[in-house]
């Protein structure tokens, strides 16, 4: 059966188990884009994959050193990118960039402070916006990219680690993507159905 899931971690697999330099440099790309939060990726999968590359242990170049150095520089200069774009242009351009979230990111800065950096770098999706919040604030650069790495390093550590835990059982998870899918299939459903009920009841 295909699983729309599935066929997105082929994809990343095919890309980060490239054989040498390749491999890293296409984990760099992928969590540098993840981080900056457009096109959106899913982190979860990527750093899973990388540490099941790392598991099987046939790439030199693929060991956990390497592989957490290249996820946290990735996913820094990612959020740095958007921390640029945040101070140099406010919330408008990264809107228009597609950026998700960003009201309720920018809400949580705004109640939250600086702290909230270290936190949500720690939190799925939301650990790929908070930084324009940052920038359009004009947050101290060293002073975000510190927390910004810091906050990164549980994510990104975890992530791995559940990936090379798996290891040569990553086929065993397989059957389980089409379950996802019907779960994202209904859950587009009922936004759909939602959308088009409050559209009506507008009008």
């Amino acid at each position: 059966m295909f699983s729309i899931t599935g066929a997105i971690l082929i994809l990343i697999v095919d890309a980060v188990s490239a054989s040498g330099v390749v491999g890293l440099l296409a984990f760099f790309g992928l969590m540098f884009v993840e981080s900056f939060g457009s096109p959106p990726l899913p982190s979860e999968i990527i750093l899973p994959v990388a540490g099941f590359v790392v598991a099987t242990g046939g790439d030199p170049f693929f060991t956990w050193p390497t592989a957490l150095f290249t996820a946290l520089i990735g996913s820094l200069l990612g959020v740095l990118l958007g921390y640029e774009i945040g101070r140099r242009y406010g919330l408008s351009l990264a809107r228009r960039l597609g950026v998700g979230n960003l009201d309720d990111v920018e809400g949580l800065f705004d109640r939250r402070g600086p702290s909230t950096i270290l936190v949500t770098r720690m939190l799925p999706v939301t650990h790929a916006y908070i930084s324009f919040p940052a920038g359009a604030a004009r947050m101290p650069r060293a002073q975000f990219s510190l927390y910004a790495l810091v906050g990164s390093v549980p994510f990104i550590g975890a992530l791995l680690g559940a990936g090379f835990l798996l290891g040569k059982n990553w086929a065993a998870i397989e059957p389980y993507f089409s379950i996802v899918d019907y779960a994202v299939i209904a859950g587009l459903v009922v936004f759909l159905a939602v959308y088009l009920l409050r559209r009506h009841h507008s009008q």
